[in-house]
């Protein structure tokens, strides 16, 4: 199994690509080779979501004020995985507000997936599968917790996205372009406790 940089994402539907990166102070750049070579890449697909990913687990860029401004009038889903802390989480927002998140911690000791809100029509059946397996399974000899992939394949269900190292997206492959700063002012309050 390959080891993977911790990743997040966001993507939004309902307001155009330039409208997102204006409000995020970005700026398309460079079509990249490899897009996980990046800390920040960009791409629209043709169902009308547009997603930033970054570098780092929980990064800034999804934080709940940042993603509270910019759900305000659209759809925001925010994703975040560390495949080797096994920890995954989503989250839906709509007009400001989180309309439903899915977390699962599993490097200490593995616990329940803790779901709220109105989920995603395919949460049900994603978590009784999984939980399944891991029940079937000695998690000590799976080489991914089942219940890990819960929060990434409910979002996936919604965008056809994950931010899983090496796994395949058709929606978006090949769409991405690098993403920089156009306010470094903007960014350095958004980085600084």
């Amino acid at each position: 199994m390959e080891s993977a940089e911790p990743r997040s994402w966001l993507a939004v539907k309902g307001k155009s690509p330039e409208a997102v990166r204006s409000e995020l102070h970005l700026r398309a750049s460079s079509v990249p080779s490899d897009p996980q070579e990046y800390p920040l890449v960009g791409a629209s697909s043709e169902a009308g979501w547009y997603l930033i990913v970054a570098r780092g687990r929980e990064h800034r860029l999804i934080a709940e004020p940042v993603i509270q401004r910019l759900s305000a009038g659209c759809e925001v889903l925010t994703c975040t995985v560390e495949e080797q802390e096994i920890f995954s989480a989503a989250a839906g927002w709509r007009d400001g507000r989180r309309v439903w998140s899915v977390t699962y911690e599993g490097a200490e000791a593995a616990t329940d997936v803790v779901a709220e809100g109105d989920l995603p029509p395919a949460f049900e059946a994603i978590r009784t599968r999984r939980t399944a397996e891991a029940k079937a399974e000695d998690a000590g000899d799976a080489l991914v917790d089942p219940m890990f992939e819960i929060a990434v394949e409910t979002v996936r269900s919604v965008i056809g996205y994950s931010c899983k190292y090496g796994e395949a997206s058709p929606g978006f492959d090949g769409r991405f372009v690098t993403l920089q700063a156009t306010d470094r002012s903007w960014w350095q309050r958004l980085f600084t406790t």
